[in-house]
């Protein structure tokens, strides 16, 4: 089994909040962390209501308050929190460890930026900031884009958090993560919505920075959020956007052919030689109000065992209307074959750029990569043998990927990275 478990939740949550009690306890508070599935990071709709919707009906968070436990809550009625909580039962100082430094609910009154002090980060160029839920007191249908929100890390290791627009408050729940095991690296993009090639960078700040190297096959998109635009940016369709793999260091971002938000949006690429990909995309009239879904299942992934695998996901709606149920499908893996999404509303057509990521490799090891093949390899239950390679015989045990494309040298080279 690998370090990195991954266990799933599906909440019906009323304002008065609640909490939902963890299958498997987490080994400490700064081993495991939520990750919201919602494409918009807040709830997916009201649950037995297909009205229209303001920013309050739309709100719902959840965040670890023990290893045992998580905290829900949001602003008016009762809605669906989905989402995945990450644990970490590797060795400390592994590989493949992630730290949490801070859980922080950061209220904003305006567009911003609100910066907020972290606890403890030591490279900020790793971290993640995932924002797990958000709850605001805007009733305004015409007002949902005080609902957006993003957030990153500055020059200062300082958490931002901005939105488009706004005049009521919005809490923003943010888990700062940082991937310190040598094996994660971390891509970060601040672009403007809209649609086309976006570039990626090195540095937290999302907008400056050197060139990542990214193998999309080994790395995934692990959070997705874009600020509201301004006062009149508030349709359906301009509230998310998809992504997909680009080349090296880019993505594609593509959003509704008339979504008009002037905001920005924040992108982190999550990448481990540990890793496995498949991905899919659809487009396809939303059905079925208050129900769930199962998705076509992306071709070239099979897992083992869904305890170690986590969902990339990504969506938007067409529409010009307030029904922002409709856009804010949130997802998650059932089973080791299935994808199960919840709809608020019917109606409308929904693009999904969607993928299903393997984390069973993510071992706590140094990955051993054969980048051609050596002249005798045998591979038994637990033990590697290479022999005849540029380095001599090598021999090892733990999770073993053989990758047919170059990562360093060429030639008959055989390392480990």
């Amino acid at each position: 089994m690998g370090v990195v478990q991954v266990e799933t939740f599906d909440v019906d949550v009323s304002s008065n909040g609640v909490t939902h009690t963890l299958t498997n306890a987490l080994p400490s508070l700064s081993s495991g962390f939520v990750r919201n599935t919602n494409p918009r990071g807040h709830s997916g709709g009201q649950v037995g209501s297909t009205g229209n919707a303001g920013p309050d009906d739309m709100s719902g968070y959840a965040y670890v308050s023990s290893t045992t436990e998580l905290t829900l809550g949001r602003q008016v009625g009762t809605a669906k929190v989905v989402g995945e909580v990450w644990r970490y039962t590797g060795a400390a100082g592994g590989l493949d460890e992630f730290i949490v430094r801070d859980r922080l609910e950061v209220d904003i009154t305006n567009a911003g930026p609100v910066t907020s002090t972290v606890s403890g980060v030591v490279d900020r160029n790793k971290c993640i900031c995932f924002i797990t839920g958000k709850n605001c007191t805007q009733s305004n249908q015409n007002n949902t884009a005080e609902m957006g929100a993003i957030a990153y890390l500055n020059e200062n290791s300082e958490l931002v958090v901005e939105r488009g627009t706004g005049s009521t408050t919005l809490a923003v729940f943010v888990t700062v993560v940082e991937c310190t095991g040598a094996n994660w690296s971390v891509a970060y993009s601040k672009p403007a919505f809209g649609s086309g090639t976006r570039t990626l960078y090195t540095d937290s700040r999302g907008d400056t920075g050197g060139s990542p190297t990214i193998d999309w096959g080994a790395a995934f998109f692990a959070e997705v959020r874009q600020s509201g635009g301004n006062g009149s940016n508030d349709a359906i369709e301009d509230m998310s956007f998809t992504v997909a793999p680009g080349g090296a260091s880019t993505f594609v971002q593509q959003k509704d052919s008339t979504a008009a938000n002037t905001g920005s949006g924040f992108v982190y690429v999550l990448q481990n030689g540990g890793l496995s990909v498949g991905r899919a995309t659809a487009s396809k009239t939303i059905p079925n109000n208050n129900s769930y879904l199962n998705e076509t299942f992306p071709s070239g992934i099979a897992l083992q065992n869904v305890d170690e695998a986590c969902l990339e996901w990504s969506v938007f709606s067409d529409g010009t209307g307030t029904a922002h149920g409709r856009g804010a499908l949130c997802a998650r893996l059932t089973s080791a074959t299935n994808i199960q999404s919840w709809v608020h509303r019917s109606g409308n057509t929904g693009t999904y750029a969607y993928g299903v990521i393997d984390l069973s490799g993510v071992q706590g090891v140094e990955p051993v990569i054969i980048t051609s093949a050596p002249s005798q390899m045998d591979i038994g239950d637990t033990n590697l043998t290479i022999a005849g390679s540029k380095f001599g015989a090598v021999q090892g045990t733990g999770a073993v990927y053989i990758s047919d494309t170059p990562v360093i040298g060429s030639g008959t080279d055989v390392r480990s990275v």
